[in-house]
């Protein structure tokens, strides 16, 4: 049919007592996202002001086919203090499946590009059905979820390496939490307690507290059991996961004058259990710190440090055992920034240094940079972004991320290792008050090698372009 995944949906809002209704694909939110979340997750440096967004139901418009929902939810406001959701949901997903014909391994990467990809596809079926309750009233919210998942065939993973063993077992899922806070001009409180069908639990709790006008300090504990697990969940953690993970986050958000603003965070994490690549327990300690000042009213510096700490596996061929060892990361960021009505540049520098314990040969010290520089234009009718960078990185380990402008609806953080050069263009019409046209043209070159990817993906070229025609009618 063309291409590969096409995503449809109808939304009403407001219409009467009926707050939300969405038809086709739609993506959830309900409380913290323990128990349902296919949307975005609460990153680091958001969490150190705490936006913990509301219950939602959102079109998905999304190009990959993978982690959304299909059929139909509806929100409705029974009364003045009180909405109920519910939802139902049947859809057929990517699939890797044993011998017998169970359910090996869930695919959520949404490619279908090789004849091994296209033979999982769609061969295994997922019903969803739950709902939600929420009261509030005077800066006071709870509320109840709960959600059934079934699959056309069980959950049979494979085993054998220790960080899959507590991965769902079975056909039948049930998640249900409560969730609860309260939200008044110096204080936001916001927690949510999950269980699953196994009795397992997951907890997250967080506090925003102003402390002064130009203030915010910030706490969020966590603590989400090895044996946790929910087929939507998302939510805030260090690992990835809502499952595997105990941890304690204290940031803070500090506007001591109209030119300065700081940001800080600290965040510790413990997994209890083994995770890919670890294979016992271990810990992680994630900090940092950045700052921006305005230098005049169309010049900014922005400046940024990381230092990330974590253990992970090391076969010592020698001693012929595995154990743990530190990796030690070192990520910094410089940004001039200018900026009028119409024009505006960034010219920026980044920096990673990945650091082992000494006497490691096979885990060497890895650095790497990149100096880019992004030009944009605008007006009420047409805007043109570009931007162009070079980097240059050891290996892998001090790759280098940095923010790309993209089309409507996506984020584009691509990462760059080896040495080479970036350059993207996007340009912006706006025709009448209905039609917008977006095209972004993108192109890569490494000169460290003369192939890029390997095996179906290979490009047998050091040169890698992107293309992206984007055309949105509004009603």
């Amino acid at each position: 049919m063309g291409y590969d995944h096409y995503a449809y949906y109808a939304v009403i809002r407001k219409l009467g007592r009926l707050k939300t209704l969405a038809l086709g694909q739609y993506k959830l939110r309900f409380g913290m996202g323990l128990a349902m979340n296919t949307g975005f997750t609460l990153g680091k440096t958001t969490a150190a002001t705490m936006s913990v967004p509301n219950n939602s139901i959102t079109p998905n418009s999304s190009r990959s086919d993978a982690y959304y929902l299909q059929g139909a939810a509806t929100s409705i406001e029974v009364s003045r203090n009180m909405d109920i959701t519910a939802f139902a949901s049947y859809r057929k997903i990517d699939a890797t499946l044993n011998k017998d014909g169970t359910i090996k391994t869930l695919l959520k990467t949404g490619y279908h590009r090789t004849e091994s990809e296209m033979q999982r596809k769609h061969n295994a079926s997922q019903t969803t059905t739950g709902g939600n309750i929420r009261w509030h009233s005077g800066g006071w919210h709870v509320g109840l979820t709960g959600v059934y998942t079934a699959y056309s065939d069980s959950l049979k993973p494979d085993k054998r390496q220790a960080y899959r063993k507590y991965n769902p077992t079975g056909i039948h899922f049930y998640n249900t939490s409560i969730d609860y806070g309260y939200i008044n001009h110096r204080v936001n409180i916001n927690g949510e307690t999950a269980i699953n069908d196994k009795g397992a639990v997951a907890t997250i709790n967080a506090i925003a507290l102003k402390a002064s006008q130009s203030l915010t300090l910030t706490a969020i504990q966590r603590f989400y059991s090895y044996r946790y697990y929910s087929m939507f969940s998302a939510a805030f953690s260090d690992g990835g996961k809502v499952q595997n993970e105990s941890g304690i986050y204290l940031g803070a958000a500090w506007n001591p004058s109209s030119r300065l603003s700081v940001l800080a965070y600290s965040d510790y994490a413990y997994f209890p259990w083994a995770r890919y690549l670890v294979s016992e327990k271990s810990h992680s300690w994630d900090n940092l710190i950045q700052a921006s000042y305005r230098l005049s009213p169309l010049l900014t510096l922005n400046s940024r440090y990381r230092l990330r700490m974590r253990e992970e596996d090391y076969n010592d061929k020698e001693l012929k055992s595995k154990y743990l060892i530190d990796k030690t990361e070192h990520r910094a960021r410089l940004s001039l920034i200018y900026a009028n009505t119409h024009w505006s540049a960034k010219t920026q520098g980044d920096a990673s240094y990945v650091v082992y314990p000494d006497g490691l040969s096979a885990k060497p010290s890895s650095f790497g940079w990149m100096v880019s520089q992004n030009m944009a234009y605008t007006n009420s009718r047409i805007s043109a972004t570009a931007n162009v960078g070079y980097f240059h990185t050891h290996d892998y380990n001090s790759r280098i991320y940095t923010y790309e402008n993209g089309t409507l609806y996506t984020f584009s953080f691509p990462m760059f290792y080896g040495e080479g050069m970036r350059g993207a263009m996007l340009l912006r019409g706006n025709i009448g008050s209905h039609l917008i046209i977006l095209y972004k043209v993108g192109a890569t070159k490494y000169f460290d090698r003369d192939k890029i990817s390997s095996s179906y993906q290979q490009i047998n070229s050091s040169w890698q372009a992107d293309i992206d025609l984007q055309i949105r009618w509004k009603f």
